[in-house]
């Protein structure tokens, strides 16, 4: 994309002029002349920009610091950022901000919008801050007067690792309005906050156990968190404390009505209104006392090093009072006002004469979980506490010991301290932690996300959570996060009775709003997938896709993110298909083991019809394996609802799924869909998933056995598995609502079938073959050529002679690897075995000259095949006295 010019200031500038070991850097607004680069010489653009680095993204960068960013390979790095841009292009595209171009800055992103008119430098600056906030972008980055890298150039930040500077995405239609820039929050100014000061450990009550008084203190710091958490976080942090809570009242260290009492008092005191409380403690409530805590360490101290910190640790050496020689500690770290301590000797004339403590860090690790990755490395989830105060659900690898620099790495971002330099101190703090909690519950980690069987029992796991009903989590994910921190592979919300109530009031009442056999094939497809590992054995390890085609406004999209919310609990999982590369679409729909996604806007080019099959196929080859990725591919095989005005004409796309079609005249009113959105819809997810998880096999069998028999009946003697599996699968989910809600007939279950089933093969008996393709292609082929007579000559009356070589050449030359044939010999093979084409090989011409080649009936070519072209062709080369008879 050039740079604009205007007359005043030529674009006479190019990379190749930048002196070699130089950076190189552009001024976003233009200059009005050379004489200044500040703001006031600055001339008003429409352009405004966000600078966002991995250093500021640990989720995308592995947690790297500055330093280790710039150690880092250039191949890791592109991988970062390519997870990075695609976080931003979805969230941008969430809040309805285009943009209009990307550039690899070298250590992150650089986007940039173009507002339909520049106005002042006020706005520019004040939209350059809010997309900062909303990115987590440079603040620093937001003046007018500001310059950024420029493309082409070369980022020598580290002269041995020189990065390219260049721009990895464009649009040049994009524009940005100034209302969606305006909707954006603005950062706030924050107030000065005290540091908070440790709380002193309380007094043993008369009559209390060490147990009664730790879970007092547990449910003090709680409270005490959540009571000064900001805003925008409030909602979450109660949940948290809710979901720690909960797991310390099933215990019975804690009464749930004294619980209830004061974290709703310090919800009201952080400012969270009355209304927003009771749903979100009753769910974290819930998901805690479903994992109660292991207690049984609390009140076993480690013994301290030799009585109190400080002065004095000094023993009389039995029978000898005058002999006084100071005893080593009895372990070399040891805990003391919620931070590390280690006893350091101190020497006089080459004798130690007395220890002196000394602190190593500001926090405290308390491990709960032992995690083992599939790959063989382990690690732990646990409590990291930093000054007896904060307290952070964090998971930690058993490398992170390795060195102070690992450490602070992992933990830094919270703002943990490591005092010591020592790397021999670490691992002693590590040998110390490994000591105290030498018996950890284990969990086993898994590359995919959703269902998982373990021990017989459905375990659901997610990025931030394993559903189970076993004491602590058996399984964890230990995969590359594929969007982390996103809503989209976290785990749904639970819902009260009534929500989930609510909730189903839209399955009822979504076919009224949309084509009503869209409508049920998109829920009964959405409502499978969370079934899936439990449905796909026994369709040959195949995961179908459902494709809704429709004009603009008749419903398609809006069916369903309705859908997609019921089922997955958030409505992240949506991605357009305009303008994405084939490396954007992996990593959107990659390691997504059973969990919905909708890919939207799909035309047949702007998403490969290969692509669609890779996903499909790849997924088949490996699901059932327990692996999510084989010689570093991705397992694409998240089950997928495609949505676009028009759909691929390619048959063997099309043959990994089923094909609705939406009618605009079936779509409901405004009023219809804002009744909808009001409802609870996430309520449902939770519910639907545990559905999943507490089917019996006994009574999933039948279901499958319900599902083939009604899949069956739709599809006939038709011998088309693929189809049959894909109806199979509708119809299970299909038979969940309906077992659920009551709502569904079994007479709407099978009249959306057979509309599938119609859809497919066009009202015959089978899909468009390759040889119905290839003679429409070639009919767009001979309409560009000035000398059809040359590739097809006609025969007897409505017939024409194919000569097989050109006419494949010719449609290769046209459509090339997407040619339905590319090959002669194969034409003829198929050919022969058409009901279309006489037998033989050769033929004689409407002017009795003898022809080899194969002889097409044309009026006996399938009505779903169009073939017109060649029909009027026919008639246009042949003689007006007429043609031969029957031969």
């Amino acid at each position: 994309m050039p740079y604009p010019t205007f007359e005043e200031h030529p674009d006479t500038f190019n990379a190749t002029q930048v002196p070699a070991g130089q950076d190189a850097y552009f001024g976003v607004a233009f200059r009005k002349d050379n004489t200044s680069g500040k703001a006031d010489n600055c001339q008003v653009t429409n352009l405004v920009w966000v600078d966002v680095d991995l250093v500021d993204h640990p989720e995308f960068s592995d947690g790297l610091s500055k330093a280790g960013l710039l150690e880092a390979t250039p191949e890791d790095l592109k991988a970062m950022k390519a997870q990075l841009l695609a976080w931003i292009l979805q969230v941008c595209a969430a809040h309805d901000l285009h943009v209009r171009a990307a550039v690899d800055s070298g250590h992150g992103i650089q986007a940039f919008f173009a507002r339909r008119y520049g106005t002042d430098h006020a706005d520019t600056e004040r939209f350059n801050k809010a997309l900062a906030l909303l990115l987590g972008g440079d603040p620093k980055s937001t003046d007018v007067a500001r310059i950024l890298r420029l493309p082409g150039t070369l980022n020598l930040k580290n002269p041995k690792r020189p990065l390219l500077v260049e721009v990895v995405h464009q649009n040049p239609e994009a524009w940005v309005e100034d209302a969606a820039l305006g909707a954006l929050p603005l950062p706030e100014k924050p107030a000065p906050v005290a540091l908070p000061t440790p709380s002193p450990r309380p007094a043993l009550p008369a009559g209390s156990t060490k147990l009664e008084v730790w879970a007092q203190k547990a449910l003090a710091d709680e409270c005490e968190i959540l009571q000064n958490s900001v805003e925008g976080g409030r909602n979450h942090q109660l949940n948290i404390s809710a979901v720690k809570l909960g797991s310390i009242i099933a215990a019975g260290a804690l009464d749930e009505a004294q619980v209830r009492q004061e974290l709703t008092a310090a919800a009201q005191a952080a400012g969270l209104e009355p209304d927003e409380i009771p749903d979100t403690l009753h769910s974290g409530l819930t998901h805690g006392k479903k994992s109660p805590r292991d207690l049984s360490h609390v009140g076993q101290e480690q013994a301290a090093a030799h009585g109190v910190i400080g002065k004095g640790r000094r023993a009389a050496v039995a029978g000898d009072d005058d002999n006084l020689t100071p005893q080593p500690p009895s372990s070399g770290v040891y805990v003391e006002h919620s931070c590390y301590y280690i006893d350091r000797p101190r020497m006089n004339k080459g004798r130690i004469v007395d220890w002196t403590p000394e602190r190593l860090t500001n926090f405290v690790w308390e491990p709960a979980l032992k995690l083992n990755h599939s790959g063989g490395m382990s690690g732990e989830r646990g409590t990291l506490v930093i000054r007896g105060a904060e307290r952070y659900e964090i998971q930690l690898e058993s490398r992170v010991w390795n060195s102070r620099k690992d450490l602070l790495e992992a933990i830094g971002g919270y703002r943990a301290l490591c005092i010591t330099t020592n790397n021999a101190d670490v691992a002693k703090i590590a040998d110390y932690i490994a000591a105290t909690y030498p018996d950890l519950p284990v969990a086993q980690g898994v590359q995919s996300y959703g269902l998982h069987k373990h021990q017989g029992q459905w375990v659901e796991v997610y990025e931030d959570l394993t559903v189970s009903t076993f004491e602590t989590p058996p399984l964890f994910y230990s995969g590359t996060p594929v969007d982390p921190g996103s809503k989209a592979f976290k785990a749904p919300r639970l819902g009260t009775d009534e929500q989930v109530e609510a909730a189903r009031r839209a399955i009822v009442k979504l076919p009224g709003l949309i084509t009503p056999a869209v409508a049920y094939a998109q829920l009964g497809y959405a409502a499978a997938s969370v079934f899936s590992p439990r449905i796909t054995p026994y369709l040959g390890n195949r995961l179908p896709f459902v494709y809704v085609a429709g004009e603009r406004e008749s419903g398609k999209t809006s069916g369903a993110q309705i859908v997609l919310e019921l089922t997955t609990g958030y409505s992240a999982r949506l991605t357009k298909a305009s303008g994405m590369t084939a490396y954007q679409y992996d990593i959107a729909h990659s390691s997504a083991n059973n969990m919905l996604a909708l890919l939207d806007e799909y035309r047949p080019g702007e998403i490969d019809d290969a692509q669609l099959r890779k996903h499909h196929d790849l997924g088949t080859k490996w699901r059932g394996t327990g692996k999510a990725a084989k010689d570093l591919a991705y397992e694409l095989n998240a089950p997928m609802i495609v949505l676009g005005e028009g759909f691929t004409d390619d048959a063997a796309t099309k043959s990994r799924g089923v094909l609705y079609f939406t009618r605009k005249a079936d779509r409901g009113g405004l009023d219809g869909y804002s009744e909808l959105l009001k409802l609870p819809l996430w309520a449902y997810a939770g519910h639907l998933h545990q559905l999943a998880r507490d089917l019996t096999d006994e009574d999933h069998a039948a279901r499958m056995t319900a599902a083939g028999d009604l899949a069956g009946q739709a599809i006939g003697d038709v011998a088309n598995p693929r189809l049959r599996y894909a109806l199979t699968y509708i119809a299970y989910g299909l038979l969940v609502l309906q077992a659920d809600t009551e709502a569904i007939p079994d007479e709407a279950i099978l009249s959306t079938l057979r509309e599938g089933v119609h859809n497919m093969l066009e009202g015959g008996e089978e899909g468009v073959t390759n040889l119905e393709l290839f003679l429409e292609q070639l009919c767009f082929a001979l309409a560009k050529v000035p000398n059809p007579q040359d590739y097809v000559i006609p025969s007897v009356n409505g017939t024409l002679i194919l000569r097989p070589r050109m006419c494949v050449d010719l449609v290769k030359e046209r459509y090339r690897e997407q040619a339905a044939i590319a090959n002669a010999k194969l034409f003829d093979k198929y050919a022969k075995e058409s009901s279309f084409f006489d037998q033989g090989d050769k033929h004689r011409a409407h002017d009795s000259t003898l022809w080899r080649g194969q002889r097409l009936r044309v009026a006996d070519v399938p009505e779903r095949c169009d073939v017109g072209l060649l029909e009027s062709l026919e008639k246009s080369m042949r003689p007006a006295v007429g043609g031969l008879g029957p031969m």
